[in-house]
Order: structure tokens, then sequence, then C-alpha cells
């Protein structure tokens, strides 16, 4: 139950996201820093796992 509310609050995130990112497209006011950031933190978090074998996320 804990797993199907967790899924659907990240369900909730991705979509706002992704409907902010489309609105921010039609506007085209991007903020590449912000953009640069998230991705940068993305690569790290997985530079990191591969690295410690520590983190991720495991459903089995």
């Amino acid at each position: 139950m804990i797993r199907i509310i967790i899924a659907l609050a990240l369900l909730v995130l991705v979509l706002l996201l992704i409907y902010s990112i489309v609105n921010s497209i039609r506007r085209k006011q991007i903020d590449w820093t912000g953009i640069a950031v998230a991705i940068a933190l993305i690569v790290f978090a997985i530079y990191l796992r591969n690295t410690t074998g520590i983190g991720g996320i495991s459903f089995g």
C-alpha cells in the first residue's frame, strides 16, 4: 500500500514537472542554468551509485 502511495505521488510530481516544462518552452523562458544543475545532480547520483554501490531504488 505504501508503495502505491509513493508511486502515485511520484507520478503526480512528474506530471507537474512535464506541465511546467511544456509551459516554459511555449513561453520560451527556459532557465538553462537550472536544467544544467538538475542534469549534473542526476549524473553525480548515478556516478556515486556506481562507485560506492550505495543508493538507488530497489523494488525487490
